[in-house]
């Protein structure tokens, strides 16, 4: 009798081993396609191939990840809008894939702050002319890093050649945590803070009522 309970569990595990195997060789396909929807459409739409992509800047929230699991209109979109931190697109879309690891509808939520922003009155950002040392200092303090040599490393962003003391301090240390997320390098950071606030000067106070939003969302979902 054992044998033959034996030889009906080996018959059992055998088969969950093919069923498995078939759904695997399944899901591989389907990611196969997914990932060759996904390339001819960013194709299309920027002229670049995504098949041999990998992250340039390191320490990103969505290092790693494969670009399908983001949702591809938020991706095209947020391709098109980082194209303001750097002319190379591949950049942009490591950008737009470390917001939308944090917010999967980042830039829907985006789309409706910028137009607030752009309708509200302009607010021009504060100026501190030769006040660069109380600049230095604050950054520095806060994150250990020295702006005397501050030199643009991603090329094509709308604030190069910009000086840092055009920007609201406030600004621009709370940005540099923001950006934090897309690299582990500070100076990066400051630089696409800096971007951003060449557009609108109170960027990050507006990211942060729209970052608290997303929030609140994810807490009423759980």
């Amino acid at each position: 009798m054992f044998p033959q309970i034996a030889n009906i569990l080996a018959l059992a595990l055998a088969s969950v081993l093919v069923v498995t195997t078939i759904n695997r060789a399944a899901d591989q396909q389907d990611e196969k396609v997914k990932f060759e929807h996904y390339r001819n459409a960013i194709r299309d739409a920027f002229q670049i191939d995504i098949k041999g992509f990998k992250d340039k800047l390191r320490g990103g929230m969505a290092d790693g990840k494969p670009i399908t699991k983001y949702d591809l209109e938020q991706l095209l979109t947020g391709i098109k809008v980082e194209r303001e931190h750097s002319n190379n697109k591949f950049i942009a879309l490591e950008i737009a894939m470390d917001h939308l690891e944090r917010n999967p509808d980042f830039y829907s939520r985006l789309a409706t702050m910028e137009r607030k922003a752009m309708s509200a009155k302009a607010q021009p950002g504060r100026k501190v002319e030769g006040n660069f040392e109380d600049y230095g200092k604050a950054i520095k303090d806060a994150y250990q890093i020295d702006i005397k040599n501050f030199k643009d490393k991603l090329r094509g962003g709308m604030a190069d050649g910009k000086p840092i003391t055009k920007y609201d301090l406030e600004q621009l240390l709370e940005g540099i945590k923001w950006e934090r997320e897309h690299a582990d390098d500070s100076l990066i950071a400051l630089e696409i803070t800096m971007d951003h606030l060449e557009r609108i000067p109170d960027y990050n106070t507006r990211l942060c009522e729209l970052e608290s939003a997303c929030v609140s969302d994810r807490l009423m979902q759980q």
